[in-house]
C-alpha cells in the first residue's frame, strides 16, 4: 500500500504483532544467546515463510554461522546459505572465510532436503557490525513480502542487542571464576566444582584423586629477577600444566604459587602418572626459559577419596603429601597416607 506521497505503508496482522510483542517474553532466565535464537526462530516460522533461519555472528575471535533449518537441509542448500551470508558480511567465500558452521534441525517436514540452491531469501544486519547478519531462506521461489523483510530486520536488531548483552554477561561470569594472572580457574570456582564432583562420587562410588602442585623456588625467582618474572613463570606453568591434563579434570590456581587439580575416575596410580606428566611440563619449561637461567622446580602431593571424606580432608592429605615431597628433595610426587 502507498500513501499519497508515494511512500510504502507496511501493515502487520495480529499474529505478526503478537510475535514482536512476544520476543522479550521468550528470553531465557539466564542470558543464553543460542537458546534465545532457537525460541525466536520457533516463533518466527509461524509468521515468516522460510525453510531456514541463519545467524552469522562473531564469537570470541571466530565468526560462526548457525543455520536453523526445518528438518534436514541438503548440502547444496546449506552451501548457498553460507555463500550468501558470507558475501553480505564481506567475507571470503568458502573454507577460506574461516567461518565455523553449525546446523540445528527444527521439528517439521523438511522442504530443503533435496534443494539444489535457494529459491528466495532476505539477509539483513546492523551496519556497525558487518559480521553480524541474519537471513531467511526458502528452498523454492516463495513470496518473501516487504513486511517479512521488515520483521526480519526487527528480529536482527533484537538479536544484535541480545547478543551484546549475553556476551557481556558471559565475560563477567568468566571473570568471576577465572584467575586473572594464569587464566586458570580460581579458588572459589575450584571449591564449587569440587563439591559437586564429590557429591557425584558419594552417589556413584568411582575413583577420585586430588593433587596439589607447588612451585618450589618462586621466592628466589622473585628476589633475583623481579616479580614480573615470577608472574610470567606462574602464567607459563599454568598453561603448561593445563595442557597435560584432561578436559574433565578440574584445574585451578589455589593461591600464590600453588595449583590444585581434581582428577575424576582416576585411581591413585593414574593420579601419580598424571602429576608426573605435570612435573615433566615444569622441567620442559625450565629448559625453554632462557637456557635454564630461571632455576625452579615443582613438587606435588596426591590424595585419594575415601568413604566419609569431605573436601577439607582430601585437601589436607594432599597438602601433607606435598610437604613430604618438598622434604624428600623437591620435583617429585608423593601420595598422602
Amino acid at each position: 500500500m502507498r500513501t499519497p506521497s508515494g511512500k510504502h505503508i507496511v501493515s502487520f496482522d495480529e499474529d505478526e504483532i503478537a510475535f514482536l510483542n512476544a520476543l522479550n517474553a521468550i528470553l531465557p532466565a539466564v542470558p543464553d544467546f543460542r537458546l534465545a535464537v532457537r525460541r525466536a526462530v520457533a516463533e518466527a516460522v509461524q509468521v515468516i515463510p522460510f525453510d531456514a533461519f541463519a545467524v552469522l555472528r562473531p564469537l570470541r575471535g571466530v565468526v560462526t554461522l548457525t543455520v536453523y533449518a526445518i528438518g534436514a537441509p541438503s548440502q547444496p542448500f546449506l552451501a548457498a546459505v553460507r555463500a550468501e551470508l558470507e558475501a553480505a558480511a564481506g567475507l571470503a567465500p568458502g573454507p577460506e572465510s574461516g567461518v565455523e558452521v553449525e546446523v540445528v534441525e527444527l521439528p517439521g517436514e523438511a522442504r530443503a532436503e533435496h534443494a539444489v540452491g535457494i529459491g528466495s531469501s532476505h539477509v539483513c544486519g546492523p551496519e556497525d557490525l558487518p559480521s553480524f547478519r541474519c537471513g531467511i531462506f526458502a528452498a523454492t521461489p516463495r513470496s518473501i513480502q516487504r513486511k517479512h523483510a521488515l520483521l526480519l530486520t526487527m528480529v536482527a536488531t533484537w538479536l544484535r542487542s541480545y547478543h551484546a548483552f549475553s556476551e557481556a554477561y558471559r565475560q563477567m561470569e568468566e571473570m568471576s571464576f577465572t584467575d586473572p594472572l594464569t587464566g586458570c580457574l580460581n579458588r572459589r570456582k575450584f571449591l564449587e566444582e569440587s563439591e559437586r564432583e564429590m557429591e557425584r562420587v558419594r552417589r556413584y562410588g568411582y575413583d577420585l584423586c586430588l593433587g596439589v602442585i607447588d612451585v618450589d623456588n618462586l621466592k628466589q625467582v622473585n628476589d633475583q629477577h623481579g616479580h614480573p618474572a615470577g608472574d610470567a613463570l606462574l602464567k607459563a606453568l599454568g598453561e603448561a600444566f593445563g595442557r597435560r591434563l584432561r578436559k574433565v579434570d578440574v584445574f585451578a590456581r589455589y593461591g600464590g604459587d600453588e595449583f590444585v587439580v581434581l582428577l575424576p575416575h582416576t585411581p591413585v596410580a593414574g593420579a601419580v602418572l598424571a602429576l608426573s606428566r605435570v612435573m615433566a611440563a615444569a622441567r620442559d619449561l625450565l629448559t625453554e626459559r632462557e637456557h635454564g637461567r630461571l632455576g625452579f622446580s615443582a613438587s606435588a602431593g596426591v590424595s585419594a577419596f575415601r568413604k566419609g571424606d569431605d573436601l577439607d580432608g582430601l585437601l589436607k592429605r594432599a597438602d601433607d603429601a606435598l610437604y613430604a615431597a618438598k622434604r624428600s628433595g623437591r620435583g617429585t610426587v608423593v601420595v598422602g597416607e
